[in-house]
């Protein structure tokens, strides 16, 4: 008997974990390996942050290191390095406090004139990296650079355009990315409009100037700005750096308005003021000044101009120092470099004994009337002994050999007196600035006004300044600013305005010294003596400049148009 024998079907595999495992692989893990593929971006720059320096000691770094070879290459050079600009984004982003756990660091890569900005990101598992890139250049009349934003790339997508545009455009947007370049501390801007970031050349001289926060460095940047504006400050833009200029001194060294003949004062040697530098570095490393709590500038001062020419406040900073160490037993003692300190009185006495009655009261009608002369180089002497010889700015730092002071110094000025083919009369005030052992020339070309006197006083109003072979206007109210504290004090006989850009000398006290003489030696004669003010009187005064050209010795006389009649 046959039995029979059923076959139990086989099961169907189930589909349902081949479904699932496609769909948890479309929905999960392709996006996130899509996600990986597309932003994941582990490629950094090796930046090495100097966390114990602050803006402060990077600035200072950039504008004290720019006069390390102003005699040796005759230029000014300023360079800001690509780490100089790590640190300080850095730096700033802290300070605006800008950090949080995914901005794991900003920096910039410099390759010639392309430029990237760039921001590491730590999103927890995720590394990317938010790249901007640029080509740098300046724009038409050079007055700033110009970033042209030729790219921008998050992870792996790149583009300004297209399907990653959406993306881009949430990064790059005004606010974004000006806030990030604000927190540099650099006056950066941003147009998204325009794809660009602009840098204006002055702005990046303010912001030095901000960074360094010394007030005592004026002239230094008002001289950079101003040949700034003049275009003669060169920027090389391929030197993988993220700025780096020059200053040719030798455009600066002299003009046609400079004179430097016997006549004149003689420019004081490079090596005395680098002298007074040089001790002044060798009390800061023997110990003897901690340029943290002594400012430098008053102590440089001092060894210029002596116990006998500061202040009361200098004096106090001065006294306690101890200064045997460069053979200054006595600083109460201590006379300076500039020995002479004419005052105006001295200046006033050298004009009355040069006054001649005898041709005040002559009746021969061919003499002059001649009362007195000022000669230049009695006004130079004068000017020799003023607070301008000597104005400094001083800039220094720390480094690995020790401490560093450079500076730039005002180490003589005179008075060129003269008419010149058009019949005027001309003052030249020629200021010689010392540039950390180089000469430039800076000067004040005046006209005296048609008439001669006002009132009792001459009056030179300046009508053109020039450094070297640059017009340089923008320094004029700086540098003026200083000619009026150098020579504005009590006496009014010698006085600047800041105001109207005058140099007048007063002759009021001469003219009554003159007339006493006068009024002494007719009380003499045998005739009834004669009233002498109308004499006197400034419109009966004329005033002559002695000086066919600049390498005459020139001078300031007084005579009368009309002659005392007796």
């Amino acid at each position: 008997m046959q039995v029979a024998t059923l076959k139990k079907p086989k099961k169907k595999a189930k589909a349902w974990p081949i479904v699932l495992l496609t769909i948890l692989f479309l929905l999960i893990v392709l996006p996130i390996a899509l996600v990986y593929g597309i932003f994941y971006d582990a490629g950094t720059k090796k930046v090495h942050y100097d966390e114990e320096i602050n803006l402060k000691e990077v600035g200072n770094r950039i504008i004290v290191d720019s006069l390390d070879n102003t005699v040796s290459t005759a230029k000014m050079g300023l360079s800001i390095t690509e780490h100089d600009m790590d640190n300080m984004i850095n730096m700033g982003m802290k300070k605006a406090g800008m950090t949080n756990p995914y901005v794991h660091k900003a920096y910039m890569y410099v390759r010639g004139n392309a430029y990237t900005f760039v921001v590491d990101v730590n999103a927890v598992v995720l590394k990317t990296r938010v790249r901007v890139m640029t080509t740098l250049s300046e724009n038409e009349d050079k007055s700033a650079f110009v970033f042209a934003i030729n790219d921008a790339s998050i992870g792996r997508i790149t583009g300004l355009k297209g399907a990653a545009k959406p993306l881009i455009d949430r990064f790059l947007t005004d606010d974004t990315v000006n806030s990030f370049l604000k927190s540099t501390g650099l006056s950066l801007t941003f147009s998204r409009e325009n794809l660009s970031i602009t840098y204006v050349k002055e702005d990046m001289m303010k912001d030095l100037a901000k960074l360094t926060q010394d007030e005592n460095i004026g002239l230094y940047f008002d001289i950079l700005t101003s040949m700034l504006q003049e275009n003669m400050v060169k920027f090389d833009l391929d030197t993988n750096k993220f700025a780096e200029a020059y200053l040719d001194l030798t455009e600066l060294k002299t003009n046609e308005l400079v004179t430097d003949d016997q006549t004149h004062i003689k420019v004081l040697p490079e090596t005395v003021t680098t002298q007074c530098r040089d001790n002044l570095v060798a009390l800061i490393d023997h110990g003897d000044i901690n340029p943290e709590s002594t400012d430098l500038q008053t102590v440089y001062s001092f060894l210029f101009n002596g116990w006998e020419r500061i202040s009361d406040e200098e004096r106090a900073v001065v006294e306690p120092i101890n200064m045997n160490y460069i053979e200054i037993p006595d600083v109460h003692t201590y006379t300076g470099i500039i020995k002479n300190a004419d005052t105006v009185d001295d200046l006033i006495t050298e004009m009355e004994d040069t006054i001649n009655v005898d041709d005040l009261i002559s009746k021969d009608d061919s003499r002059n009337h001649y009362i007195c002369t000022l000669s230049e180089s009695i006004i130079n002497k004068y000017i020799a002994g003023q607070s301008i010889i000597g104005y400094t700015t001083l800039l220094h730092r720390a480094d690995e050999h020790g401490y560093k002071v450079n500076y730039v110094t005002v180490d003589n000025f005179y008075c060129n007196l003269y008419v010149n083919s058009d019949n005027e009369e001309i003052a030249e005030f020629v200021c010689k600035i010392n540039m950390n052992g180089y000469h430039t020339s800076l000067t004040f070309s005046t006209v005296v006004t048609s008439g001669g006197l006002e009132g009792s006083s001459l009056v030179f109003h300046v009508r053109d300044i020039k450094y070297g072979h640059a017009s340089a206007e923008e320094l004029k109210k700086e540098f003026f600013g200083i000619i009026c504290a150098a020579i504005n004090g009590g006496d009014d006989t010698i006085s600047a305005s800041l105001d109207d850009y005058t140099i007048s000398f007063n002759f009021a006290s001469v003219m009554d010294a003159a007339e006493a003489e006068a009024e002494q030696r007719i009380v003499e004669l045998p005739h009834p003596p004669v009233e002498l003010d109308p004499y006197f009187d400034p419109s009966n005064i004329q005033l002559i400049i002695g000086g066919v050209d600049r390498n005459d010795e020139g001078s300031l006389s007084l005579y009368l148009i009309n002659g005392i009649d007796y």
